[in-house]
């Protein structure tokens, strides 16, 4: 499966979201009304995550799953964009920069039980743009590093919509121009983790890790 803000693939009308059989690309119904930042499967099930309002026609905001034939929306959804997506057991763990999961207050990460959103205690203060599973702990990474770094958030706080504007149309300032002492090879790895391209993103949150040791 693949996802993003394509709208063809191999001559295909796929609309944000294909399979590829090993042969062709297939459409997975009439796709998403917007872009896709993250997938993950869960035993026969896809799950997508983005800045969408609607799977198939039907209205999913920013998260949706694909059962091998349809769309569906996990209750309301959230409130603003999702960035990462992690399967545990049967539980789908969710980040991004939402603050409410299906009208509950989640603060950037939330599960989904299969049928019900949960918050994660107090959620983050900041986005969440990575998620990994090791046994029964979740990690997650965002713009922590940068705002340890350089002592502020990569966009400058405001209302949702205003933030979200930004981190689609605004690369954050690179952490070494607001602070000098930090390596360039620190800096350049940072800055890609706070990027507006989730394609830029690469790492998972334990590769992430690993450079960061090695940069250490």
């Amino acid at each position: 499966y693949a996802g993003g803000d394509f709208t063809t693939a191999g001559g295909t009308t796929v609309n944000r979201i294909a399979k590829w059989n090993g042969s062709a690309w297939s459409a997975l119904g009439s796709g998403m009304s917007s872009s896709i930042n993250a997938l993950t499967v869960s035993g026969s099930d896809l799950y997508a995550g983005g800045l969408f309002t609607t799977a198939d026609g039907t209205t999913a905001n920013n998260i949706a799953k694909w059962n091998g034939s349809a769309w569906s929306d996990l209750s309301t959804g959230v409130n603003g964009i999702v960035y990462a997506l992690v399967v545990s057991g049967s539980d789908v763990y969710a980040g991004g920069t939402f603050s409410k999961a299906d009208g509950t207050w989640a603060n950037r990460i939330a599960k989904w039980n299969g049928s019900a959103w949960l918050a994660l205690g107090s959620g983050r203060e900041s986005g969440c743009n990575a998620l990994a599973v090791n046994g029964s702990d979740l990690y997650a990474a965002g713009v922590v590093l940068y705002e340890c770094l350089t002592g502020r958030l990569p966009h400058a706080p405001g209302s949702l919509m205003s933030l979200i504007a930004k981190m689609l149309h605004e690369e954050p300032e690179p952490p070494i121009k607001l602070n000098p002492a930090i390596p360039p090879a620190l800096s350049a790895l940072v800055l890609r983790r706070v990027a507006k391209d989730p394609a830029v993103l690469g790492q998972s949150a334990f590769e992430l890790a690993k450079l960061l040791a090695s940069i250490g």
